[in-house]
C-alpha cells in the first residue's frame, strides 16, 4: 500500500518574510535557496561584527601622527624638522602612524598622559607590557612585530636610546613571535642572472652612449645581483666609498626582522659586472656629492628618481637583455651569490 504526500510546488510560491506566498509567478527553487543562504550569511556577519568592535583606521592614523608630533614638540623641535623626520620614513609612515595610534588607545586605557612617554624610566618594560597586551588581544605575529618597530621609533623620538628600548629581555620575548613569521630561504636564481650580468658587462664598454635611465638600471641590477636587498631597500640606502675603493651600503630592512643592514662590496678582477665599478661610474656621471644627495639622484631633473622611474629603468634593461614578461621588480634573486 502506497501513500503520497502532496505539497505546493516550489515553482508557484515566493518566500516573503520567511513565509510562503502565492503570487501567480513562476520562481526558480535555486534562487530561493540562495535567498535563504544569504539571510543566514547576513545573520552570521552581524554576530561577527557585534563581537569585534569596529576600528576607524583613518582616525587611528590621525591620532598616531598627532602623538608622534607631540613627542617631538616636547623636545623643542620645530615644524620643519618634524616634517623632515616624517619624510625620511617614506611609505612606511602610513603604517607607523596607524600603529602609534593603536598604542595611544592602549596608553589611554592605562590612565597616563602622553607627556609621560619622554620620562619613562624603563621603556623596555613598557614595550614588553604592550606586547603582552597585543597578544592577549589575539594580534597577529606580523602586527606585533610592526607595532614594536613603530613604538620603538616613537620612544626613540622621545629621547631613550636604542639600547634602552631594545634590550636582551625584549629580544627574548620577541623570539617566538618572529619565529612564527620565518620562512625558509631557498637558494634559487631569478630573472636569468647570468644573462643580465653578461648584458651589463657589454654596457660597461659604452657608458657614454647610455641614457641616464639605462645607466641607473644597470647600476641597480649590479647591486641587486650580488646581494639580497630589494629595490626599495637600495633606494633608501646610504652609499659611500671607502679609502680602499670598497663601497658600503647601509640600509634598513623593514620586511621580516626589521633590522639595519650593512653590505661591503670590494673590487673584483672582472669589475665591469660588479657594483664597485657601476657605483663609481654612476656617481661620476651624476656628479653627486655623496653626503647630501641620495644614490638615485638624476642630473637631468636635479632630483632623486622615484620608485616607479627606477623600476621602469630596471625593466628596460631586462628587456634589452632579452628577458621578457618579467614581473614587478623587488629583488633580482632570492638568495645571495655564493
Amino acid at each position: 500500500m502506497s501513500s503520497s504526500f502532496h505539497s505546493p510546488s516550489l515553482d508557484s510560491i515566493a518566500m516573503e518574510g520567511g513565509s510562503p506566498k502565492h503570487d501567480g509567478k513562476q520562481h526558480n527553487p535555486w534562487s530561493m535557496q540562495r535567498i535563504v543562504r544569504s539571510r543566514r550569511q547576513n545573520e552570521k556577519e552581524k554576530k561577527t561584527s557585534a563581537s569585534r568592535p569596529a576600528v576607524d583606521l583613518n582616525t587611528r592614523r590621525k591620532e598616531g601622527e598627532k602623538v608622534y608630533k607631540t613627542v617631538l614638540e616636547q623636545r623643542d623641535l620645530n615644524e620643519t624638522s618634524i616634517e623632515r623626520a616624517i619624510c625620511g620614513w617614506h611609505c612606511i609612515w602610513r603604517r607607523y602612524r596607524q600603529r602609534i595610534g593603536q598604542f595611544k588607545e592602549y596608553w589611554d586605557k592605562t590612565g597616563r598622559d602622553l607627556k609621560e612617554i619622554k620620562d619613562l624610566k624603563d621603556p623596555e618594560v613598557e614595550m614588553i607590557n604592550y606586547i603582552d597586551f597585543l597578544i592577549e588581544q589575539n594580534s597577529a605575529s606580523a602586527n606585533v612585530v610592526e607595532n614594536v618597530s613603530a613604538i620603538t621609533t616613537l620612544f626613540k623620538a622621545a629621547g631613550p636610546s636604542e639600547q634602552e628600548i631594545n634590550g636582551k629581555v625584549l629580544k627574548e620575548v620577541l623570539k617566538r613571535t618572529r619565529a612564527k613569521m620565518k620562512q625558509p630561504i631557498k637558494e634559487s636564481t631569478s630573472y636569468s642572472i647570468n644573462t643580465l650580468l653578461k648584458f651589463i658587462e657589454l654596457q660597461a664598454d659604452k657608458l657614454q652612449t647610455l641614457t641616464e635611465a639605462q645607466f641607473l638600471g644597470c647600476t641597480f641590477i649590479s647591486i641587486m645581483a650580488f646581494c639580497t636587498l630589494r629595490m626599495v631597500e637600495v633606494l633608501r640606502a646610504d652609499v659611500y666609498q671607502n679609502q680602499d675603493n670598497s663601497w658600503n651600503i647601509n640600509t634598513s630592512m623593514w620586511k621580516g626582522d626589521d633590522t639595519d643592514s650593512e653590505i661591503i662590496f670590494r673590487p673584483l678582477v672582472n669589475q665591469s659586472i660588479y657594483p664597485t665599478f657601476w657605483l663609481s661610474m654612476w656617481l661620476n656621471r651624476t656628479e653627486r656629492q655623496q653626503l647630501d644627495k641620495p644614490l638615485q639622484w638624476l642630473k637631468r631633473t636635479n632630483k632623486p628618481a622615484t620608485e616607479e622611474f627606477t623600476s621602469k629603468s630596471i625593466h628596460h634593461v631586462m628587456e634589452q637583455a632579452g628577458i621578457e614578461n618579467n614581473p614587478a621588480v623587488t629583488s633580482i634573486r632570492a638568495a645571495s651569490i655564493t
